[in-house]
C-alpha cells in the first residue's frame, strides 16, 4: 500500500483474530486487532473493504490554507491508501471566531475543497462530513457559520455519492451504508447536553440497522478525556455514559471522535472508541504524556463484514504503534484503557 509501511515492528497478531467477529444484532463490541506491521492492499470482495477517518484539518482561524501535513495525508489516501470512502470527525474549516465575513467564510470552504474534497473527488473517493466546533457551532453566537456549513455540503455538487439511510437532517446528522456496513454521523459540536430528539433518532436509526454487519459512529466532541487541555472539553454527564450504553446496547462496533488532536485506541466496558488526531494544527498531548504525536488518520480494513486491520497512517507515512499508547488515560474520575486492556 505505501512503500515504506515495511520497514515496521513487527506486532503480535494474535488479538487480531479474537478482534474480528461481531455478533450481529447488538451487544458488546468485538475488540479491535492490534495494527499490523505493514499494511496491505485495500481489500476485495462481498462486504470488503476500506475507509479512512480524518479529523481536524482546519489551520489558525481564518485560513483558507492548509498546511503541509493535510496535503501529505490527503495525497496519501487519494493516491497510495485508496480507501472507498473517508469519514470525517468534524473541524474541515477555520471558524467560530466573531468578526469573520461571509466573503471570508466561504473562502475558507473554497480552500478546503482544492485541498482536500477535489483531489478525493478525481480519485473516485467520496468525503462524509461531520460538523465540529469550528465550522458548525451549535452556539448560538456562530449560528451564520453553521448556516453556511449547511448550505455548502447541500450543494448538489458537494453533497457526496453516499448511500443514505437517513438525510432528513443531512449535513449535521444522518447515517448511509456501504456494503454491508451501516454508518451514523451526529452533531456533537457543544459542552451541551444532546435534545432528547436526537436521542430518540439515534436509538431509531440503531434499531434499524441491526441486520448490518458492522455499526460505526462519528462525532466532534469526544465522551472522555484524551488529551492534555482538553480534559473538561467532553460531553457532559450523564450523556457520554448514556451514549456508551446506548452504543453496546446496539452493538455499536466504533465510536470514532475528533477535537482533542490526539490518536488513542480505546475500549470502554464493551465498546470500541478512537480519538482521532488532528491532520491540521496543532497536535496536543495525550493525558499522562510529554509530546503530541505527528499528524495522523485511521485506516480501517473491513473483510467479509468484519474489521480486519485498524490502524493510525501518520503524515510521513510511517504506521503509529499500537502497544506505544499509554495502557489507560486517567483524569479525575474518567479512566479510558487502551483497546486490549479492558
Amino acid at each position: 500500500m505505501i512503500n515504506r509501511f515495511a520497514s515496521f515492528l513487527i506486532f503480535g497478531l494474535a488479538a487480531a483474530a479474537a478482534g474480528c467477529a461481531t455478533a450481529a444484532g447488538g451487544g458488546e463490541s468485538a475488540r479491535l486487532p492490534v495494527n499490523p506491521a505493514k499494511a496491505g492492499e485495500s481489500p476485495s470482495g462481498e462486504n470488503s473493504f476500506r475507509f479512512v477517518a480524518i479529523s481536524d484539518l482546519n489551520g489558525p482561524y481564518g485560513s483558507v490554507d492548509y498546511n503541509a501535513h493535510v496535503h501529505a495525508l490527503v495525497g496519501q489516501v487519494a493516491e497510495k491508501v485508496r480507501p472507498e470512502l473517508v469519514i470525517s470527525a468534524g473541524d474541515l474549516v477555520a471558524g467560530q471566531r466573531r468578526g469573520l465575513g461571509e466573503e471570508r467564510i466561504w473562502a475558507m470552504w473554497a480552500g478546503f475543497n482544492q485541498a482536500v474534497v477535489d483531489p478525493l473527488r478525481a480519485a473516485g473517493i467520496p468525503f462524509a462530513p461531520v460538523a465540529g466546533n469550528h465550522d458548525a457551532s451549535g452556539y448560538p453566537a456562530f449560528a451564520h457559520e453553521r448556516e453556511i456549513y449547511r448550505e455548502h455540503w447541500r450543494k448538489a455538487e458537494q453533497r457526496p455519492p453516499l448511500d443514505f439511510i437517513d438525510d432528513t437532517h443531512y449535513p449535521l446528522y444522518y447515517t448511509f451504508q456501504h456494503k454491508g456496513a451501516f454508518f451514523m454521523v451526529l452533531d456533537v459540536t457543544t459542552l451541551e447536553p444532546l435534545p432528547e430528539a436526537k436521542w430518540t433518532w439515534m436509538e431509531e436509526q440503531l434499531r434499524a440497522a441491526r441486520d448490518h454487519d458492522l455499526r460505526f459512529a462519528t462525532c466532534h466532541v469526544p465522551p472522555f478525556p484524551v488529551a492534555i487541555g482538553r480534559e473538561h472539553e467532553i460531553m457532559p454527564a450523564p450523556d457520554n455514559d448514556r451514549i456508551r450504553r446506548l452504543f453496546v446496547e446496539h452493538g455499536v462496533d466504533v465510536f470514532f471522535t475528533g477535537h482533542h488532536h490526539a490518536y488513542f485506541k480505546g475500549r470502554k466496558k464493551g465498546l470500541n472508541l478512537v480519538s482521532l488526531n488532528c491532520a491540521g494544527s496543532g497536535p496536543r498531548p495525550l493525558i499522562g504524556t510529554d509530546a503530541p504525536q505527528l499528524q495522523s488518520m485511521v485506516v480501517v480494513d473491513v473483510v467479509d463484514g468484519k474489521i480486519a486491520d485498524m490502524f493510525a497512517v501518520r503524515s510521513d507515512e510511517t504506521i503509529f504503534p499500537d502497544l506505544n499508547l499509554p495502557e489507560r488515560l486517567e483524569h479525575g474520575p474518567y479512566v479510558l484503557p487502551r483497546f486490549d486492556q479492558e
